[in-house]
């Protein structure tokens, strides 16, 4: 998976940057207004950006310069995710049991 184009409010990439800290394929991915998400092939949800309304769903503040695992979608076998500027929603076809 590459990004580019602003990451943050003070700087922003060039040209396209392969993201590193996501160890399987990404099969799906969604940009909000500087939040970001990626879904990958296992079905687990990675998330950075700002947080400073806790939008990345990690039950804190804590702005994230990297991705990071969305543990609380870990088993919920998801497919797809979508941040809007206010919202997410992750889409799952097939929910585990």
């Amino acid at each position: 998976m590459f990004i580019w184009g602003p990451v943050n409010k003070d700087k922003s990439l060039i040209i396209p940057t392969k993201v590193q800290s996501i160890p399987d394929k990404v099969t799906d991915c969604s940009i909000g207004k500087y939040t970001y998400s990626a879904v990958d092939e296992r079905q687990m949800v990675w998330i950075w950006g700002e947080n400073k309304q806790a939008q990345l769903g990690l039950s804190d503040y804590t702005q994230r310069a990297t991705p990071y695992p969305l543990l609380s979608l870990k088993e919920k076998a998801i497919d797809g995710i979508h941040f809007g500027q206010n919202y997410a929603i992750a889409i799952s076809k097939y929910p585990k049991t």
